[in-house]
């Protein structure tokens, strides 16, 4: 008899776990439309922030007020989450991608390979 094991999958965000976000989804309630698990922690975007958008770290529970499918979320390190919103603003199905480096998320970034990627997306996919 064979016994397989598998890798066990993050464990959940604790509600006093810090996350990072921005400034727009705190107080203008943008929608939370990209999830990105870095080696270090976790950033929660909406996809809609302004180039001079302000970082700002929160405790994990202000996000899981805000978006109570982002505490669903297992995301493995490394990994990107994208969604879109449908024209009625309701919130689409996560999509996951990765797990990549930390040093190859933020090339992913700054190329703006992830944008191409999330701006293909619709909100049945």
């Amino acid at each position: 008899m064979r016994i397989f094991f598998r890798k066990q999958p993050p464990p959940p965000l604790d509600p006093d776990d810090v996350v990072v976000t921005s400034v727009e989804v705190l107080d203008r309630g943008l929608p939370i439309t990209r999830i990105i698990h870095w080696s270090h922690g976790y950033t929660f975007l909406s996809g809609l922030e302004s180039e001079g958008s302000r970082p700002v770290a929160v405790h994990f529970k202000h996000i899981a007020d805000i978006d109570s499918t982002a505490s669903n979320l297992t995301l493995k390190e490394g990994g990107i989450a994208l969604r879109v919103m449908d024209l009625r603003g309701v919130p689409g199905n996560w999509k996951t991608y990765g797990p990549w480096s930390d040093e190859h998320l933020d090339e992913l970034l700054q190329s703006g390979c992830i944008d191409d990627v999330h701006n293909d997306l619709t909100p049945w996919d």
